[in-house]
């Protein structure tokens, strides 16, 4: 399928596979442009040894996997590690396979409380328990004094101050 990118308004064809290895795991992954170029429908049908080198890791809603420029995209490799997935893959029972892209159930988690700061100190401080919390911030001031800037000068070769 081709979807339309918001920053440039142009189209990128995507393609979206489970893949699995002889480990009875599977994970998501999405081939992005001229990527999914050799993941024909008929090549799939074939389940071929699909080999991805070099693909970026996501753990937005759930893991899964998506191709980037640098990317390779090996179709049918000979080299043994694929020998060892196609005879895995002709003998395996997929319907065990342990799933690391599932995706987290929005409808049945109750939206977060909200809180001020001095509140979640209150709650740290009467507490013996620890306190687990996910936050989101915006930055609306940075105090920008030219003789105490918001930043620091680094040595270029080790990155100390």
């Amino acid at each position: 399928r081709n979807i339309t990118v918001k920053n440039s308004s142009r189209e990128v064809s995507v393609r979206k596979l489970t893949i699995a290895d002889d480990s009875n795991t599977s994970i998501d992954i999405a081939c992005w442009g001229d990527k999914n170029d050799g993941l024909t429908d008929e090549v799939l049908k074939e389940t071929p040894v699909v080999g991805f080198v070099g693909v970026r890791v996501s753990e937005w809603d759930g893991r899964s996997l998506g191709t980037i420029a640098t990317c390779e995209v090996l179709v049918n490799p000979e080299n043994k590690d694929a020998a060892r997935i196609r005879k895995w893959n002709e003998s395996a029972d997929k319907s065990q396979l342990n799933k690391l892209s599932v995706k987290k159930e929005m409808a049945s988690r109750e939206p977060p409380k909200r809180m001020f700061v001095s509140e979640i100190e209150n709650a740290a401080l009467n507490s013996y328990e620890p306190l687990i919390l996910e936050s989101r911030a915006n930055i609306v001031y940075i105090n920008h004094n030219k003789e105490r800037p918001p930043f620091y000068s680094a040595c270029p070769s080790c990155n100390k101050k």
